[in-house]
């Protein structure tokens, strides 16, 4: 048997599969352990800011508690130092075509 460990998941919101993207998938990875999960959202979405580019990068770091606590939200035109799990800066304007 083989041993795995995932330090991070990111995820793409589609249209198609919103809900299970923001709600459903998030309650099994921290139930996995998943240390930290990204959160891309690329279409537009009710809680964005006005004048808030797409996409928009949301990080968050698994809590004591068994639940994910936001750390981070970079929008397109932004840029984040983010540190764990590993060390990285991301633009999320530079990610989309």
């Amino acid at each position: 048997m083989v041993d795995i460990q995932v330090d991070l998941v990111v995820e793409v919101v589609s249209k198609s599969t919103t809900m299970t993207d923001r709600v459903v998938k998030p309650i099994m990875y921290s139930a996995a352990g998943i240390a930290s999960y990204w959160r891309f959202e690329i279409n537009p979405f009710a809680g964005q800011f006005p004048g808030e580019e797409l996409p928009v990068l949301f990080a968050y770091r698994l809590g004591p508690d068994g639940g994910y606590g936001q750390t981070h939200r970079v929008a397109a035109g932004d840029t984040a130092d983010i540190r764990t799990p590993f060390p990285v800066t991301i633009i999320p304007a530079s990610l989309l075509p």
